[in-house]
């Protein structure tokens, strides 16, 4: 699985980026480098029968997994609570994969108070406008 570079335009969107003047000084408010991704893949993993989408970051961070809905666990951050991946169980049935990841990532962000949701919905745009490129990397699918 190669990984895709993930450029600003595919990661930040106005409602992240919160600019002001006060006093003839200029203000700029948004999202830590540390909490976007620099890079996606994504996969269908042989072995485990599971399609892996991860996120690579300025730094790594050992991770644990959380069940976020049927057939989804996501791999997060122990300190940060970033989204380092999340593994799709395809063999439960024939299912759009990332079309289901994104719609999961909504309802985390929505209802769930445990998780970064400012670096959820950025991972969301990524897994959006890179679709494309990781579903040619699922091979099986």
């Amino acid at each position: 699985m190669p990984w895709i570079r993930v450029s600003e335009k595919d990661l930040l969107q106005p409602s992240q980026k919160k600019s002001w003047e006060e006093k003839g000084i200029g203000f700029a408010i948004m999202l830590s480098p540390y909490a976007l991704p620099e890079a996606v893949r994504g996969g269908y993993n042989q072995d485990r029968k599971v399609f892996e989408i991860r996120f690579r970051y300025l730094d790594e961070e050992k991770t644990k997994r959380r069940k976020i809905a049927d057939h989804i666990e996501a791999l997060e951050g122990v300190n940060s609570s970033r989204l380092m991946g999340i593994d799709v169980d395809v063999e439960k049935g024939n299912i759009n994969v990332i079309s289901l990841i994104i719609k999961t990532l909504e309802h985390e962000i929505e209802t769930d108070q445990g998780i970064s949701k400012e670096n959820y919905g950025v991972a969301k745009q990524v897994l959006s406008s890179k679709q494309e490129q990781l579903l040619a990397g699922a091979g099986a699918l």
